[in-house]
């Protein structure tokens, strides 16, 4: 699946526009006109358009096939796929967290005339304008509009930075406007096909600043992760690396924020969808384990046994045999539960709940007193738990990790993901997540160290040796915690 970043700038013109003088910017070629059929698809409801992403299959040119244009910091991310009658599996699963099972129907169908002159520069191409002469007709009215423009489009290393790019359009928007061209009054051709500037809306949820209600920042805080997680599902469907564990970072840290700020958003609300995120953390966090799991067993043997050990060969057999197979096994159902009715509700809900949030008693109060409030309680809460963590006991550890970890998730969403609060509070995050570090490691290693002793034979001489790293481990929960209550102590 290729992906291209698509920097460009879009001119409406009419029939009697002439054509742009480009000769001074460097040599040009003129290609022959190509004849593009493109065909636009989104669910009934626009979920694609009111997040700013195109669909379309498009034949005819040099990239035809299916395309998915999504937003992005610097122009547009495009996903390419081959030509098929059907959208192709790959496709459904890049936009399947917005898309959430709804049908896609056809919007438009836009038939465009293509002339391209290539801009080059001491011989290295940098920029295509295109020559545009569109008809397009909405499937749902049956309107035919027809209308001329022009596009230029960067080409990829056309130059390092954004402000060499930004210099490089412009100076190639002198010419076209010179010649009689205006910028495009329409994002995209999807847009004007039906009659509109933009391909959609999405409800807007406000920028937060230090002068917010609580609800305000909450409301931000929820909307990011959110993002984030439907940004981080089809990168989790194709199983890429790393993908599995940020979506279920997201996942956690959606839980912690509703937790901590349950005086902001109706808890009876609130708490019903916190299980459920909790249901579906849980299955991929196994699948996440498993992935874990297998590099803990090598860095074990890497410690503790040479590669020529009797029992070397035994264990590297049980990682590829039994613990593998249990890994797949956990990753079949991670991959059936994000395909599941369950999931699309979820995060209906979650936007739903972010659309219009139940307010509780706290919501209207200013943020930076309420938000600080409900940090101090999680500190404390956290410190509390800490303390009663020992070595010998991992449910006391696992217990003061989660706290420690819905700390750190809750002051990082009011100092990184909204810039709330400032050193203090960021040196909270970084020691509870200092916290989390620690006693994740020593229970990762003690339920290795149990399945090595249940696995029998060789993976048994193991688990002596990884218990007593999981030992050594949990003993320095002490300074890790001891710093944490400090910290708390000076919010």
């Amino acid at each position: 699946m290729p992906v291209t970043t698509e920097i460009e700038r879009k001119y409406d013109v009419d029939d009697r526009t002439r054509q742009p003088e480009l000769g001074s910017l460097g040599e040009l070629e003129i290609s022959a006109p190509v004849v593009l059929e493109a065909v636009y698809y989104d669910t009934a409801d626009a979920r694609l358009g009111s997040r700013r992403i195109a669909l379309r299959r498009r034949a005819g040119g040099g990239d035809e096939g299916w395309h998915v244009k999504l937003p992005a910091v610097e122009g547009r991310t495009e996903l390419q796929f081959p030509l098929s009658d059907e959208p192709p599996r790959e496709l459904h699963d890049a936009v399947a967290a917005i898309v959430r099972g709804r049908p896609l129907v056809e919007l438009a169908r836009i038939r465009t005339s293509r002339t391209v002159t290539t801009v080059a520069i001491d011989g290295r191409p940098v920029a295509e304008f295109a020559d545009d002469e569109v008809q397009a007709t909405d499937a749902a009215s049956g309107t035919l509009r027809i209308w001329r423009e022009w596009e230029v489009e960067l080409v990829d290393g056309a130059a390092p930075t954004a402000a060499e790019r930004r210099e490089l359009l412009d100076r190639i928007e002198e010419r076209l406007l010179a010649s009689g061209a205006r910028p495009a009054t329409s994002v995209a051709k999807i847009a004007r096909a039906l009659g509109r500037d933009a391909l959609g809306t999405e409800p807007a949820v406000p920028e937060p600043n230090r002068e917010s209600t609580a609800l305000e920042v909450v409301r931000a805080v929820l909307r990011s992760l959110v993002d984030d997680l439907v940004a981080l599902d089809g990168s989790t469907r194709r199983h890429e690396p790393d993908a599995l564990h940020q979506l279920r970072i997201r996942i956690r840290r959606l839980r912690s924020v509703l937790a901590a700020d349950r005086g902001v958003i109706d808890r009876a609300v609130t708490d019903p969808i916190r299980a459920r995120l909790g249901e579906l953390g849980g299955v991929l966090g196994a699948a996440r384990d498993a992935e874990v799991r297998r590099q803990t067993v090598l860095d074990a043997l890497a410690a503790h046994l040479d590669e020529t050990a009797p029992h070397a060969l035994g264990i590297r057999e049980w990682l590829d045999g039994d613990l593998a197979e249990r890994g797949r096994s956990a990753l079949g159902r991670a991959d059936a539960a994000l395909a599941g009715e369950a999931y699309w509700a979820l995060l209906d809900d979650l936007d739903e709940l972010i659309a219009r949030p139940p307010v509780a008693d706290r919501a209207l109060r200013p943020a930076r007193d309420q938000l600080k409030a409900a940090l101090r309680k999680e500190g404390r809460r956290a410190v509390r738990r800490g303390r009663e963590a020992r070595v010998d006991d991992l449910d006391s550890q696992h217990e003061a990790r989660k706290a420690a970890r819905r700390l750190r998730y809750a002051a990082e969403s009011v100092t990184r993901t909204v810039p709330l609060f400032g050193k203090r509070t960021l040196a909270v995050a970084d020691a509870a997540r200092s916290v989390q570090d620690v006693l994740g490691e020593a229970r990762d290693l003690a339920v290795l160290a149990d399945e090595l002793e249940a696995a029998g034979g060789a993976p048994a001489h193991l688990a002596p040796l990884v218990r007593r790293d999981a030992e050594d481990v949990a003993r320095r929960h002490a300074r890790a915690a001891a710093k944490l209550e400090k910290a708390v102590r000076k919010l």
